[in-house]
């Protein structure tokens, strides 16, 4: 998790003083049994070992997919959200930072696994991962 929070201040958010990171002296990873994936509240990051069981079942490489999704889930813990006011930054902007950043790593899942089926990355997510790139790119 060190890693991720060194990548995601340095490579990404480039914040290169305490005083412009947000101040958590630790992080919890907690697996748990739930549905879904992964979620964070401030720095307490929850993980479905339903999840990781599933993935595994499925000769995929887990220690790559678990790295992937606690580097999203690490972006949700160093993000502001809008200076203090609250959740005001809208989802998908959230959501679509986070992975650029999975995806700046070299974490990206295998493919089939980006999407749900019968969905699609659209919207603000979109908008925001072809944003981040561009900004990337011209820096």
């Amino acid at each position: 998790m060190s890693n991720a929070t060194n990548f995601i201040w340095t490579s990404v958010f480039r914040e290169t003083t305490n005083g412009s990171r947000r101040d958590f002296s630790n992080v919890t990873l907690l697996v748990k049994d739930m549905d879904g994936v992964a979620y964070t509240s401030d720095n307490e990051i929850s993980l479905s070992a339903q999840y990781v069981g599933s993935y595994s079942d499925g000769g995929n490489d887990v220690r790559r997919e678990v790295a992937g999704v606690v580097y999203h889930e690490m972006t949700h813990v160093w993000q502001w959200l809008g200076g203090g006011q609250g959740d005001i930054a809208p989802g998908g902007l959230i959501e679509g930072i986070a992975d650029f950043v999975r995806l700046r790593a070299g974490l990206a899942p295998p493919p089939g696994r980006w999407v749900k089926p019968g969905r699609a990355i659209s919207g603000t997510k979109a908008t925001t991962l072809r944003l981040c790139f561009w900004i990337i790119a011209t820096d």
